[in-house]
């Protein structure tokens, strides 16, 4: 038998995969803005994005993906949604991705593996990885997907993303959105939650405001975060 805590987590996991594939079904999705924020793209221009593997949890349509995808950086779109990871192979094809440099999986960010790797990102690791084991990444992207959890799973998604992310790797959060308000998704986040959740595994390397889209100007600010080696703590 199931314990209780593990039941209660997988019942409020099947319930958010549940609320987001019927999300995608709408006729409209208010969150999908149809492309890349540019702040996104001001950071890869800029090369601060490590090359390697990068994660994008709840990707979406995966208008990320071209963005970060380069001959020496993988990008793995991940979501629980069949819609939205079908758009986002979509969104692929359409900006010619080849498929050595992205992929798109369905997938739980709590409990995904190794094993669970598109073919292509598996042949690229070596020695071949243990397929129980969480993956490994250099970089992963958060934007809207933090605040698409109620409050109560914060630290459990802090605690996955240290887990992921290589020691030395990059955290790049579009922190959003940064407001006052009850209820959600989307739950309204701030800076003093951000930082609370990363001070255990992360150090912070920059915050600042951003050019954004439209809809989200003025609530949202980009940070980078680097993870932590082992055995170091937070002062």
């Amino acid at each position: 038998m199931m314990p209780a805590t593990q039941k209660s987590l997988a019942e409020e996991s099947a319930a958010i995969t549940s609320h987001w594939e019927r999300s995608w079904q709408a006729p409209a999705q208010m969150w999908d803005n149809g492309l890349p924020p540019p702040a996104l793209i001001k950071v890869v221009n800029e090369g601060r994005v490590p090359t390697g593997r990068v994660l994008v949890p709840g990707c979406g349509g995966g208008y990320d993906l071209p963005v970060l995808a380069s001959p020496s950086r993988f990008a793995l779109g991940l979501d629980v949604s069949s819609i939205a990871v079908n758009k986002a192979h979509e969104t692929l094809r359409t900006n010619n991705v080849p498929e050595d440099q992205a992929a798109v999986i369905k997938a739980d960010f709590f409990t995904f593996t190794n094993a669970d790797l598109p073919p292509q990102l598996v042949q690229q690791t070596v020695p071949a990885p243990n397929p129980k084991a969480a993956p490994q990444f250099d970089a992963m992207f958060d934007y809207t997907f933090l605040c698409s959890f109620p409050p109560a799973w914060r630290r459990r998604w802090a605690t996955r993303t240290a887990e992921l992310i290589k020691p030395g790797g990059i955290l790049i959060t579009l922190m959003c959105p940064l407001a006052v308000y009850r209820g959600g998704p989307p739950y309204a986040l701030s800076v003093k939650i951000y930082r609370a959740l990363m001070r255990d595994d992360f150090e912070e390397l920059e915050m600042n405001e951003c050019e954004s889209l439209p809809g989200n100007i003025g609530v949202e600010m980009l940070a980078l975060w680097r993870r932590k080696e082992a055995g170091a703590t937070s002062a």
